[in-house]
């Protein structure tokens, strides 16, 4: 080609090179809103929680009370704690890297009782836990936050506030299931929701579009993997499979 020519295609190239870095960095602007705009949004619940609750302790003298004042103001503390673990995950680590585990032998069963202990206080919820007593070599802190993550998602996304909680041992693996009766999850968008910043069928619902992020990082991390089946006439179900001894599956372990 003559020289003429190839600037041609030069200039075209530079031409496409630029406007795809326009669009990349209009891209993170826009996310960066979005992001700021969710922490805005999902923070302040809790915090306003806190702080009500801290002003009516001041204000009471009655024991019982301000026992329950402080029971809202440690859940909400332990909401923001989750919420940050969440983003923290997001923002310092790939996709597709494992996360840290600090392995030890736990029953699920336990686990699945003390998760829903913590979800007692609200009284709109109605809890139906199903647990087969199972024990394993698991990360007890990362199976807990995706439980309440996926819990969490059957609050935000569920109707009726019906959840049901389930597990069994089948054949060396331990399942874990979260149902719920809301809205059910179009097929072409049931492998979208496990991607960061994914809201999946309710793209206008609260949220960070973290936590089934984090739940299928934290499933694979285990050696297993997580999936949905999601209907009109049977409702969501969210099912984590993975091994009942971890460690062989485990880069390093602790415990």
């Amino acid at each position: 080609m003559s020289p003429k020519e190839w600037a041609v295609i030069d200039r075209s190239i530079n031409a496409a090179v630029r406007e795809a870095i326009r669009e990349f960095a209009s891209i993170q602007d826009d996310l960066r809103r979005k992001l700021a705009g969710a922490l805005s949004h999902d923070m302040r619940t809790p915090l306003a929680v806190i702080s009500t609750g801290a002003q009516l302790i001041e204000l009471s003298n009655d024991l019982s009370t301000n026992r329950q004042f402080a029971g809202k103001i440690k859940a909400n503390a332990r909401r923001l704690e989750d919420m940050m673990s969440d983003l923290l995950d997001a923002l310092t680590s790939k996709a597709s890297d494992q996360l840290p585990l600090q392995l030890s032998e736990f029953d699920i069963a336990e686990l699945l009782a003390e998760v829903a202990k913590g979800y007692a206080g609200n009284h709109a919820l109605e809890f139906s836990v199903t647990a087969e007593s199972t024990r394993g070599w698991w990360c007890r802190n990362t199976l807990q936050r995706a439980v309440k993550n996926l819990i969490n998602n059957a609050l935000t996304h569920g109707a009726g506030r019906k959840i049901g909680l389930a597990t069994s041992h089948v054949r060396g693996r331990m399942m874990l299931s979260v149902h719920n009766d809301g809205q059910p999850i179009p097929k072409e968008k049931q492998n979208e929701i496990f991607e960061y910043g994914s809201r999946g069928a309710s793209p206008a619902a609260s949220g960070w579009g973290l936590g089934l992020a984090f739940v299928k990082r934290a499933t694979e991390s285990h050696g297993g993997s997580i999936a949905v089946d999601s209907s009109e006439q049977t409702g969501t179900t969210f099912l984590i499979d993975i091994p009942i001894d971890c460690r062989p599956f485990v880069k390093s372990t602790a415990g």
